[in-house]
């Protein structure tokens, strides 16, 4: 960053404006985060660089003597977009649910979802998970629910979903803790996000979705103890034989398949491990697992790390299978 030209005195006019300008500020916000500079159109200043300007006054508190020049980088540039997301942020549950009719917000959020899932900084995807939290908090109970159901229509990935029903299943412990009257995270509202999470698909993948199916488990095995049968706010128990159908009878069937499986593989990674150590120490190299993912050839893995991923598969899947026994068992008490 270099120091230009000393300011006329205007500085507290310019940071007058840009406070008011709130929404542009949000608009170059969504542009630093997505690393883009598309300008507003012929004599517009574009709202990538009234970002910029904007950072530099509300969160850097850059000098009122000078202007400064910007140097842009991908990583700074995703830093800067949510430094001043949290500056132009206003207090949490402020905003109504209707100012999600703007897809602008929704799509704040979709955004800070990629950088979480796919930026390679660890310091910007844990502090774009807070941002993201933070941006939910923004609005009022009915905007929460509203935002959280579109996340998980569009978010795939099975570890921020797991994440994201987990701060849904504390929003409906909040809601019964306030007595279960008038909340969209209780009754018929609720039940869009419950088809959501409690289904197993044909082709599902039980250790890719892992964290989903686990997050899911735990938020039914919660809504079973916490909300009676004899109240039913959540809805749960009128779908108990529902949930059986769509939801824990395939994921036993599918546990059993994977499982097995598991075993299979284990068992030949057991006997090639056995085969290299009885193998001669002057013979042919050990046996190396090639693994392709997307069309490139990953480093070889050999029977020995091979191994040691099953069994930790298997274990992952004995974790799924013993709370899914626990929610059998509860909800055999509303067949009964």
């Amino acid at each position: 960053m270099v120091r230009g030209q000393s300011c006329d005195g205007s500085h507290e006019l310019l940071l007058f404006v840009l406070k008011h300008q709130v929404v542009r500020c949000r608009v170059g916000a969504f542009q630093l985060l997505q690393g883009e500079g598309l300008g507003d159109g012929e004599g517009s200043p574009p709202a990538l660089g009234v970002a910029f300007f904007a950072y530099l006054l509300l969160v850097d508190h850059m000098e009122q003597s000078y202007l400064p020049m910007v140097i842009r980088s991908e990583s700074r540039v995703m830093l800067k977009g949510l430094a001043l997301l949290t500056a132009v942020l206003v207090p949490a549950h402020s905003l109504n649910s209707t100012v999600l009719d703007d897809p602008q917000y929704v799509d704040t959020a979709e955004l800070l979802c990629r950088v979480i899932v796919n930026c390679p900084h660890k310091t910007l995807r844990e502090r774009s998970m807070k941002m993201l939290l933070d941006f939910i908090n923004l609005f009022d109970t009915p905007g929460t629910h509203k935002l959280y159901k579109s996340l998980c229509h569009s978010v795939k990935h099975s570890g921020l979903l797991g994440l994201l029903i987990f701060h849904i299943k504390n929003e409906v412990d909040a809601a019964l803790r306030g007595g279960g009257v008038g909340s969209p995270f209780l009754g018929h509202s609720l039940v869009p996000l419950l088809d959501m999470m409690f289904v197993v698909r044909d082709d599902e993948d039980l250790l890719t979705d892992s964290d989903r199916i686990m997050g899911a488990l735990n938020f039914l095995r919660f809504l079973l103890i916490r909300d009676k049968p004899g109240s039913n706010h959540t809805t749960v128990w009128s779908q108990a034989s529902s949930l059986v159908g769509r939801f824990t009878d395939p994921l036993r069937r599918a546990l059993y398949a994977t499982k097995m499986h598991a075993r299979e593989e284990i068992a030949k990674a057991e006997q090639s491990l056995m085969m290299m150590k009885s193998a001669p120490q002057d013979g042919d190299p050990a046996p190396v697992l090639t693994v392709e993912v997307s069309g490139e050839v990953l480093p070889g893995v050999s029977p020995k790390d091979e191994l040691q991923a099953l069994h930790a598969a298997l274990q992952r899947l004995d974790m799924i299978e013993c709370v899914l026994v626990r929610v059998e068992e509860l909800l055999e008490t509303a067949a009964k």
